[in-house]
């Protein structure tokens, strides 16, 4: 499998995919995405789209996609065959991009992902899948105040036993969800340390990363504020003895859907080093509903602060997709960036761009 700087895990959601399916060459080289799917109220037909076209296209220049179903698993429209959701997922992006033309009689490159609570079963079904794809698999472990030493050890040791493979098939992500703070003696650091320990017991291990990710989950009242970037911090607190992943853009902790949701106000969150820019606008509701066009000029005057207003941190048209947008926008207007999806995508776009960059390995 192609080695990576960093890894990168999102929401298989529009933006997000739409993100992905415009890395550009560098980016793909640099950066492995992880991409988690999430019960929904129906099975999206968008979704799987998107996400098609993503992995078309970083196959293309080479990059494997992390595949985490682990959430669908026992939900019937999502799979009911031995392999489950993960098996479905991958057969049904599989078929999708050779009807497309897109493989030219080659599979996709996925690599399963697995968690630490996965049965034995749910892990021998992931080593089926991937010895249809040959990338191997990652082993995903949510860290909690009480994860020691011993547990990943025994999770790492554990899920090799089970796959009946080498260390050097298996990629492991230690994720500690949303990071809202670092100060004083924070248990992250402490947690995060020891999971280390616990991976270097088993040599030879693909790449081991600790994730994080502090985007809070509200938006409404930024106006270009500067947020600090914990996840960084915590990387250079660990002495970058492991791989860098975060969470992207977003909130980590996935909300549950709860009926129809209202549409936010434009935001971005936009990031740089040192931390991450945050803009919100507030638009005219008539009748608590917003009208689009009035949602894609809040967002024009969002891309026109950061440009013109921020013109040192705007990385410039060049940098990425989601950057080329964001010009476009300053400069022309036209209200085209309307859509929670959209800004999403032009913001993971630049994040892609951006992990690239500061992650790069030394050539």
């Amino acid at each position: 499998m192609t080695h990576h700087s960093s890894v990168l895990i999102v929401l298989a959601k529009q933006g997000e995919l739409d993100a992905l399916a415009h890395a550009s060459e560098r980016d793909a080289r640099e950066v492995q995405p992880l991409v988690e799917f999430v019960p929904g109220p129906k099975r999206d037909g968008r979704v799987a789209k998107g996400f098609t076209t993503a992995v078309g296209h970083l196959t293309g220049r080479g990059r494997p996609v992390m595949v985490d179903c682990s959430q669908l698993e026992g939900l019937d429209e999502f799979g009911t065959g031995p392999l489950g959701a993960l098996g479905a997922r991958c057969q049904d992006t599989a078929d999708a991009l050779l009807d497309r033309d897109q493989l030219f009689h080659r599979e996709p490159l996925l690599v399963p992902v697995v968690r630490r609570d996965a049965s034995d079963q749910r892990i021998v079904a992931a080593k089926i899948v991937a010895e249809q794809y040959g990338c191997g698999l990652c082993l995903r472990v949510q860290l909690t105040p009480d994860t020691d030493q011993e547990t990943i050890a025994r999770s790492v040791e554990r899920t090799l036993s089970v796959l009946h493979l080498p260390p050097s098939e298996l990629s492991v992500v230690l994720d500690l969800g949303y990071l809202g703070d670092l100060t004083g003696s924070a248990w992250q650091v402490r947690v995060a340390d020891a999971a280390l320990d616990g991976a270097d017991r088993v040599p030879g291990l693909r790449s081991v990363s600790v994730a994080a990710g502090s985007a809070p989950g509200g938006r409404d009242d930024y106006t270009g504020r500067l947020l600090p970037r914990h996840e960084e911090t915590l990387w250079e607190r660990l002495g970058r003895r492991c791989g860098f992943a975060d969470h992207g853009v977003v909130h980590p902790v996935r909300k549950e859907s709860g009926g129809r949701r209202s549409t936010p106000n434009p935001y971005l969150r936009y990031t740089v080093r040192g931390g991450a820019l945050c803009f919100s606008e507030k638009v005219p509701r008539p009748g608590g509903v917003p009208k689009g066009e009035d949602l894609g000029e809040g967002f024009d005057r969002i891309s026109h602060d950061l440009v013109v207003g921020h013109g040192d941190d705007f990385a410039g048209p060049d940098f990425s997709w989601g950057d080329r947008q964001l010009h476009e926008c300053a400069r022309r207007g036209g209200r085209t960036a309307k859509t929670v999806p959209r800004w999403i995508g032009v913001a993971t776009s630049h994040h892609v761009a951006y992990l690239a960059h500061r992650f790069a390995r030394p050539r």
